[in-house]
């Protein structure tokens, strides 16, 4: 009996050795079962985990460096939609849930031929996207949605507004991109809330008088369409503030456009508009014109009048002068880029904060930009620049410089008097030498100078204490010179 006793004790004691054995092993398999854990134990365990993702985002890193360049812009469109879906609103599944509270949903990129009849509960929806599937048609019901507010069928087969659309009185933006759209029916009229109507990309050549019924329209986006004059009825959208008309086929921009006194921006570009009319004055509140790719020659010599004008884009147009009331003018951007040559009178342009002037066949850069006392960013690539002459030593409010694509062979010392500098793109020049006018710009962020024919670098660039960013790709420099660039700027984002 007492050789039994033992027996059992010893039983007992290895059972338990053995049950404290394995709790101490999961344990280390997994520190989160136990609140017992040392702190040494859990950093331990910490530091593993941090290991773990470390790993993971390298291999994620890798993956992505696989990528051509074609599938890197097919992720970026597919993390797009993806944001734009969830910004839309929740899923059907998730909607139908709990339907009277449902604001938003989203049934884009759905393969849709027809609405699921089952999003008829959702009748308190204040957002509906409908965008990129086969839709032809919207169901009747849709009519039932008293609080919509916006409703996107962009991309879809329409080749009208659906009769419903019209129905839905409560819309405050209704888009239509991408569609092959011919004709806007006059009960566009009973959309009286609508501040938004967005209808690019259709094959629209008119809308109906009615659309001067829409007196709180705001936003009217129709370019990629076929109209060949401004429409009437425009002029009664008192309300417009944004109006866009590019890629069209205007000749020409009629009086309906000038009684927009609201318009803020105004784009047509790539029309074959061969003038702008003087009247053009009357729209005082506009800060953006944008007429880039049209036929112009010149612009009216009343375009000083238009005192709140911001931005003003003539690029890719012939343009031989500049009126000399464009000195009236408080510009803050001009863009004369792709006018093969540049303007006379630009000299009068002085107070534009960012200059574009690439693409005009320029042998050097025009001495009159030494006045250009406030001017920030400079364009001046794709031009035959071979030299840097003293006139840009004079912008010392100049912090970004772009001169890519040009035959520059050195860069002067008097360079270094753009103390502002911040981006500085050499790309694409004949370079021999880093230029050391640039050692002593101290605020330089990003240099770019990739193909060009330098082969070293100095070791005064370390001194650059704000420099980001080196982009020194095909050089002819060799392999233990670029291992030493890389050593000696081991906080610098070097390219080579």
């Amino acid at each position: 009996m007492k050789t039994l006793f033992v027996v059992l004790v010893i039983a007992l004691a290895l059972t338990s050795s053995f049950e404290l054995f394995a709790q101490a092993n999961n344990q280390a398999k997994d520190p989160k079962q136990t609140n017992t854990l040392t702190s040494e134990q859990r950093r331990e365990a910490l530091q593993k985990k941090m290991e773990e993702r470390r790993q993971l985002k390298k291999s994620d890193g890798a993956v992505k460096d696989g990528m051509t360049q074609e599938q890197r812009l097919e992720a970026m469109k597919k993390k797009r939609e993806d944001l734009g879906q969830s910004r839309s609103g929740n899923s059907l599944e998730e909607a139908l849930k709990n339907p009277a509270n449902a604001k938003r949903l989203s049934l884009r990129n759905k393969d849709l031929k027809e609405v699921p009849q089952g999003i008829s509960a959702l009748v308190n929806l204040e957002v509906l996207d409908l965008s990129n599937n086969n839709l032809t048609d919207l169901p009747s019901f849709l009519a039932n949605f008293k609080n919509l507010k916006e409703l996107k069928i962009e991309s879809n087969k329409l080749t009208n507004i659906p009769a419903v659309v019209f129905k839905i009185t409560s819309l405050e933006k209704l888009n239509l991109i991408g569609n092959t759209i011919v004709s806007i029916g006059q009960d566009i009229k009973s959309l009286t809330n609508l501040k938004s109507l967005n209808i690019n990309k259709n094959k629209l050549n008119s809308l109906p008088s009615q659309i001067s019924d829409l007196k709180v329209l705001n936003e009217l986006q129709a370019n990629n369409n076929e109209f060949t004059e401004v429409p009437s009825g425009i002029k009664g959208c008192t309300a417009l503030t944004v109006l866009d008309l590019g890629y069209n086929k205007l000749s020409s921009l009629s009086a309906n456009l000038f009684d927009l006194n609201s318009l803020r921006i105004l784009v047509c570009s790539n029309n074959p508009i061969k003038s702008i009319p003087a009247d053009i004055k009357a729209l005082t509140n506009l800060t953006l014109l944008d007429v880039s790719n049209c036929n112009l020659t010149t612009l009216p010599s009343d375009i000083g009048e238009l005192k709140s004008l911001k931005k003003l884009n003539l690029s890719g147009n012939n343009i031989e002068t500049l009126p000399e009331s464009i000195s009236k003018l408080n510009l803050k951007q001009l863009d004369l880029s792709g006018n093969q040559r540049l303007p006379y009178n630009l000299d009068k342009a002085t107070k534009v904060s960012s200059l574009d002037i690439s693409k005009n066949n320029l042998l050097v850069l025009p001495d009159y930009l030494k006045n250009f006392e406030s001017l920030q960013s400079l364009d001046a690539s794709n031009n035959k620049i071979k030299e840097i002459n003293s006139a840009i030593s004079g912008c010392k409010s100049l912090t970004k410089l772009i001169l890519s694509d040009n035959e520059i062979a050195s860069i002067p010392d008097a360079f270094s008097n753009c103390s502002s500098l911040e981006t500085l793109n050499m790309n694409n020049n004949k370079l021999t030498e880093f230029p050391k006018a640039l050692i002593k710009l101290s605020g330089l962020k990003i240099i770019m100078m990739s193909n060009n024919q330098l082969k070293s670098v100095p070791n005064e660039i370390g001194g650059l204490s704000n420099l980001k960013i080196l982009f020194l790709k095909d050089n002819p420099i060799s392999k233990d010179e670029k291992e030493k660039i890389i050593k000696a700027l081991p906080k610098i984002r070097v390219t080579l």
